[in-house]
């Protein structure tokens, strides 16, 4: 979770960020910057607690009865471990109780493409009339036209009879919207905030 949230806060997607206020340090040379710090904090224990995962394994091969060659190492790494890991927890709930959504930016990318991240349901779904492999050939060539040529791929799909022939505009521009084509992703937001609460 700390990396995604790091990787989508980044300055050319910034989708979501940490919580911020200002007197929040982001750069120690870049007044403008607002990096993601804790989450990178997070990260960082992350793989502390990983790397103390392969003395743990070390620590399971035992000389006949357990002798202290191996359980003195547990002194050390299995409490580390419990603070470390309790730390980023502890951190990460602060960072998803503050969390910053931009739905506009989210929208922004969502069209970079000008309809190409749809293309697969376009695809699925002309298949119904031409059959899935012959849609995949029509959808696959008029998707690299619009790449090719930056063009909107609505208009190269309303340009082309194969499509046109079985889809109407007012289809094609449903097909064509991102929040139309979540597939089951809703239900299965709901099922892990419903086990959550248990």
């Amino acid at each position: 979770m700390a990396n995604e949230i790091i990787n989508l806060q980044r300055t050319e997607i910034e989708e979501v960020e940490e919580g911020f206020q200002m007197g929040k340090v982001g750069s120690s040379t870049m007044p403008q910057k607002r990096n993601p710090m804790i989450c990178e904090n997070i990260y960082a224990n992350v793989h502390l607690v990983k790397n103390n995962a392969s003395l743990g394994l070390e620590a399971m091969v035992q000389e006949h009865e357990r002798d202290m060659s191996f359980w003195q190492t547990e002194w050390r790494y299995l409490s580390e471990m419990c603070l470390v890991f309790s730390a980023a927890i502890k951190m990460m709930s602060q960072v998803m109780d503050q969390m910053i959504v931009h739905e506009d930016n989210i929208k922004r990318n969502l069209n970079m493409t000008h309809g190409l991240i749809v293309s697969e349901r376009v695809m699925l779904d002309l298949g119904r009339y031409i059959g899935r492999q012959n849609a995949n050939e029509v959808i696959y060539e008029d998707a690299q036209k619009a790449f090719n040529d930056q063009f909107d791929f609505l208009d190269v799909l309303l340009a082309d009879d194969r499509v046109t022939k079985d889809v109407d505009e007012a289809t094609l521009r449903e097909m064509l919207d991102p929040a139309r084509y979540v597939g089951s992703c809703v239900q299965m937001v709901d099922d892990v905030i419903k086990k959550w609460r248990k």
